[in-house]
């Protein structure tokens, strides 16, 4: 089971505070790395001085959890720690069902749209991904008189399609399943994103995925 950060990066301030919090403390990342540990580390901290625009997604996430070990797992000092270093996590779904509901959605919505999503997400393309998971859910909780579902129907018929293709197909499989936490957050990330310019990261994170 996983839980979901979506997060921006800050290039010019982990330029130099993460970079040099690596540094201070090399010994404490090393336990988060996979094999070739001190290479890899290396590695990082090059990317890091770089551009971090430049990690992988295993490679933030690795990052990740080592800030998480130091933060002792409270959510309020790691997103201080990451926002310190240039990691600004902006909305997360710690809840597990909707979290991997989401990351089902999100695999499903690439497969059947042809739209690939790279480690960094342009926010327009995110929210047409946000805006078919809204509509699924709305059908399959019945909210299809739902203000926000009205207007964006209008704007999105593509996407309404698609969405209630899959809707039926669902009823096919899985009729009677609850995606109402996972609709909340789909229109909570709607609301954040839908006038952002930043490029969007999806950090999944697992305690079997540190290694």
């Amino acid at each position: 089971m996983a839980e979901l950060y979506f997060i921006k990066l800050n290039p010019v301030i982990a330029r130099i505070n993460l970079y040099n919090a690596i540094c201070r403390n090399p010994e404490t990342m090393l336990p988060f790395l996979p094999k070739d540990q001190n290479a890899n580390l290396e590695h990082i901290k090059l990317k890091v001085k770089e551009n971090i625009d430049d990690l992988r997604a295993e490679e933030l996430s690795w990052i990740f959890a080592w800030a998480r070990a130091l933060s002792n797992a409270n959510k309020e000092d790691l997103q201080t720690r990451l926002f310190i270093n240039g990691i600004d996590i902006f909305y997360e779904i710690t809840d597990h069902t909707a979290a991997d509901q989401l990351i089902n959605m999100f695999s499903e919505y690439q497969e059947i749209s042809g739209v690939h999503f790279d480690v960094h997400m342009k926010p327009d393309q995110f929210s047409h991904f946000l805006i078919y998971g809204i509509f699924f859910t709305g059908m399959v909780q019945h909210d299809e008189h739902n203000e926000v579902f009205h207007y964006l129907k209008k704007e999105f018929e593509n996407l309404y399609t698609i969405a209630e293709k899959q809707y039926h197909l669902h009823q096919q499989t899985e009729p009677g399943k609850d995606f109402s936490a996972l609709k909340a957050h789909l229109m909570a990330l709607y609301d954040y994103i839908r006038f952002s310019k930043d490029n969007i990261i999806l950090l999944k994170y697992s305690d079997s995925s540190i290694k």
